[in-house]
């Protein structure tokens, strides 16, 4: 089967959405598929995934059940009807949060959290969560659109003469706060309150980002 861009970059963002709700309450996805897969060959029907969704206590729509079971069904002679849809690889997918902390940074291949300064301290659950989908969301666009989200401030810390527009010290990994949104490459995809919230929990005790 051939996926558009669009589906598949609908995929990790709805798959972030999933991480987002799952890793602060610690859910396995896998235990509520169990009771459909007595024969533990991995598979389920679309009915059966979409009850499991409902058992964890995920609120998704119709049209985010059928993306997830398009994207997710397998083809073969091995594979019987109905019970079409790999949740096995649904379940990896979401605990990717688990195993790296959450989705890699920017190229899926380390924990964007594991780069969260350690002073941050969520007012709420809400707040931590609107952060880690925030966060999850940033590096679903950079793994799909092939950016590198570093390499857009390297030159803003590599001044060989202070300046006013380079502030922070060679090598230092920092820039101002409005370099960090200025630079930022997914300003249509992110409302200004997003964007802000992810430079303010990288801010350091100087007022830079730390990114």
């Amino acid at each position: 089967m051939v996926y558009t861009d669009y589906n598949e970059e609908s995929v990790a963002d709805l798959i972030s959405r999933i991480q987002v709700f799952c890793y602060p309450r610690r859910i396995r996805v896998r235990e509520f598929f169990n009771d459909f897969d007595p024969l533990r060959h991995g598979r389920c029907s679309v009915i059966n995934f979409a009850r499991a969704m409902d058992m964890m206590g995920m609120a998704l729509t119709e049209e985010d059940v059928s993306l997830l079971t398009e994207h997710f069904t397998q083809e073969g002679p091995n594979v019987i009807q109905p019970q079409v849809v790999q949740y096995r690889k649904f379940c990896e997918a979401v605990d990717e949060v688990y195993i790296h902390g959450s989705p890699a940074e920017y190229q899926m291949s380390s924990s964007p959290s594991s780069t969260q300064l350690m002073t941050f301290k969520p007012s709420s659950l809400e707040e931590e969560e609107r952060f880690m989908h925030a966060l999850h969301r940033l590096a679903s666009l950079c793994r799909a659109r092939g950016v590198h989200l570093k390499d857009l401030f390297l030159e803003l810390d590599r001044a060989p003469i202070p300046s006013p527009s380079r502030q922070s010290p060679f090598m230092g990994g920092k820039c101002t706060k409005g370099q960090f949104i200025r630079r930022f490459p997914f300003k249509k995809e992110f409302i200004p309150e997003d964007i802000e919230l992810i430079a303010n929990h990288y801010l350091t005790e100087k007022g830079d980002v730390h990114f």
